[in-house]
Formats: structure tokens, sequence, C-alpha cells
């Protein structure tokens, strides 16, 4: 399958939307001018309650394995925040990455502070 360019993903969306969702992108059509604009209002409106609710409870539980990487660590971390909060703040996004960290790890994190998760 060809892939498909940001722009042109925005143009045919419409015609894989049905019911509220599908309303709900033609009441919004003004405000929603590209593709990552689309993507962060969509999951905001329609996830399921019970989908954030799950990642919430993995994010406040999820832990460093052993011989976990820490980018494997970090971007799961990240989708989690994301699906529970898509406008979570950098400060709470730290929190929940040195939550879970190897304490091993965390001295370290702690001695550069940081504020963002980037």
């Amino acid at each position: 399958m060809a892939e498909i360019i940001e722009s042109q993903a925005l143009k045919i969306i419409i015609t894989f939307l049905a019911g509220a969702a599908k309303e709900w992108f033609i009441e919004n059509t003004e405000t929603i001018t590209t593709w990552t604009v689309f993507k962060h209002e969509f999951l905001k409106i329609h996830s399921s309650p019970a989908t954030k609710q799950l990642a919430a409870q993995r994010l406040r539980n999820r832990q460093q394995r052993l011989n976990e990487p820490i980018i494997e660590y970090y971007i799961d971390i990240m989708k989690l925040c994301k699906t529970v909060d898509p406008d979570m703040t950098a400060v709470s996004k730290v929190d929940n990455l040195l939550h879970g960290l190897k304490s091993s790890l965390m001295k370290e994190v702690l001695r550069h502070a940081p504020e963002t998760p980037d």
C-alpha cells in the first residue's frame, strides 16, 4: 500500500469516520488544520474512559525492568502519559518517568534536575 502524506490523510479521513466521530470532525474542520492536531484532538475526545483508566493504572505501576534499556522504558512511559492525558504537563511526565526508574539510574538523573522529559 502506498504511503499517504499527512496533508492527504487529513483530506480523506472523513471517509473513514462514522456517526459521532464524523459529526465531530465536520463541526471542527476549521480548527483541525494538520494531521497532528487531528490525532491529538480526536484521541482527547474519543478515547474510551476504560482505555484511559487502564493506562493510568499501568502508569502508576510501571517499573523499569532489570535488563530493560532506558529508551524502551522512556517510550512506554511517554505513550502511557499521552493516553492518560494528551495535555499532561512536562513536570508530570518527568514525575512519571522518575517514579519507576531503576534506583541505580535515579541518582544520576536527579543530579541533572530535569524539568522536561526530553
